[in-house]
């Protein structure tokens, strides 16, 4: 078992921060940290994703639809699906891709 600890939000001018975290076997952890008003475009990957919120409110849109976006909401996406965050609050996101077919980190 393997534990991370999520930093928290750091203070800065930047209206996003995305901060890779330590690398797994399986998948690769990206914590990603919003300004209320930004928003970020997440192109299509080959790989599939999860987001969730740890943080703040938000949304996502893909695919022509949109959820709402609180903390412990969990979102997937599959390999090559974009999606756009924007925060409606500073929002504070982990998005898990898994490289391979296993999902297991």
């Amino acid at each position: 078992m393997t534990t991370i600890q999520l930093a928290d939000a750091p203070v800065t001018k930047q209206q996003i921060l995305s901060t890779i975290l330590p690398p797994q076997k399986r998948c690769r952890l990206i914590q990603h940290s919003l300004k209320a008003g930004a928003s970020f475009q997440r192109h299509g990957s080959d790989a599939s994703a999860t987001i969730q919120t740890i943080s703040g409110q938000g949304m996502i849109s893909s695919d022509g639809k949109q959820a709402a976006l609180r903390p412990g909401t969990l979102c997937s996406l599959h390999a090559g699906q974009a999606s756009v965050l924007s925060a409606e609050t500073d929002l504070v996101v982990l998005v898990s891709e898994y490289l391979t077919s296993s999902i297991p980190c």
